[in-house]
This record gives C-alpha cells, sequence and structure tokens, in this order.
C-alpha cells in the first residue's frame, strides 16, 4: 500500500526544521514534498521584574521565574532565582529581560577592610551600627566583623557594606534595611 516516508533534512530539533515527505507506493514514488516546522520547547528562565543598571547587584525583588518558549538552546540563561540573586549587572537590563550569564559577575558586597553598617534584627526591633570587615563577603554570606568595642562576631551581608545579626529575613525586610540604611 501507500505510506508517507519522512526524514528530517536538519540535524536540529528546535527552531524551524525542514523534513522531506515523500509518498510511495512499492518502490515508486508518488509525490514528493518539503515541509518546515516551527519547533519551541518550554523552559524555566528568570527574567528581570525592573530595570538593572551596571553594577545593580540582582535582589529577589528585582528578579522571577517564568516559563518561555524557546526556539533553540540556550544555556547561559538562568533557570532558578536562587542562582541570579547576588550577582553584579555588568550591562545595563531593560526590565522583562531574561537574565543570561554573560550579563552578570559575583559582586562583592564587603572587602576586608571595609567599614559597614550592621543591623541587629530580633522581632520588631532594629538596631543600627558600625563595624569593620574582617574579611570579604558577597551577597548573603557570613563575615566576621569588628565593632568599635573590639567585639569580634559574624554577620550576614545583605547588600554593599550593609550586614545584619538576628533572625531570618524576608526578601521584603532585606530590602526594606537596604533602603533604610542609603
Amino acid at each position: 500500500g501507500r505510506q508517507w516516508l519522512i526524514r528530517r533534512l536538519a540535524g536540529t530539533f528546535l527552531g524551524t526544521v525542514q523534513s522531506r515527505a515523500q509518498l510511495v507506493e512499492g518502490e515508486k514514488s508518488l509525490q514528493r514534498l518539503t515541509v518546515s516546522a516551527d519547533v519551541e520547547k518550554k523552559a524555566r528562565v528568570v527574567v528581570t521584574t525592573q530595570a538593572l543598571g551596571r553594577g545593580d547587584v540582582v535582589t529577589a525583588a528585582s528578579v522571577e521565574e517564568r516559563e518561555v518558549m524557546l526556539d533553540r538552546e540556550m544555556p547561559t540563561l538562568f533557570g532558578s532565582v536562587d542562582d541570579a540573586v547576588g550577582l553584579e549587572a555588568k550591562v545595563p537590563i531593560a526590565a522583562g529581560t531574561r537574565l543570561d550569564q554573560r550579563d552578570l559577575k559575583a559582586s562583592e558586597m564587603a572587602a576586608r577592610g571595609d567599614d559597614i553598617t550592621v543591623v541587629f534584627v530580633s522581632k520588631a526591633l532594629r538596631v543600627k551600627g558600625h563595624a569593620k570587615a574582617l574579611e570579604a563577603g558577597k551577597l548573603h554570606s557570613l563575615i566576621a566583623v569588628r565593632n568599635n568595642n573590639n567585639d569580634q562576631y559574624q554577620a550576614e551581608l545583605i547588600g554593599k557594606r550593609l550586614a545584619v545579626v538576628g533572625g531570618p529575613l524576608t526578601a521584603a525586610e532585606e530590602a526594606q534595611l537596604r533602603e533604610v540604611a542609603e
């Protein structure tokens, strides 16, 4: 009987994929045609919710995960918010842009010897003080600091030269502390 034989012409499975279709009956070719199909795959990517300037640090509030359709493999796109938070923009990035690893770099929040603001947090209480960073650190890393009384303790970096000691904070609480500290 008659049957259609289909052979892919390109090696790719994403994007515009061309195939050759041939209607055959036994050994005899009855009809030939080329079929083009636009093939996309669903992927989870990180997208900016606000514009980021060069040097801005990605925060949980500035990005979100979205499902999008991709017409090609894009291994440099971030798939998780956690992977992007704390990185610094190397170039300006518009709101709504898919975050690409090539546009971001690790960001140092404090260098050794920096004077930093430390906020002690306990429930509704916030006490602000100053200390010297005894080591460098990136966003959400614990670093050793020394206050004016020469007491040494650990503080978590939540912004540029801004650290917190005490209970865990939500992303909104961190953002609020960053605004107050500026």
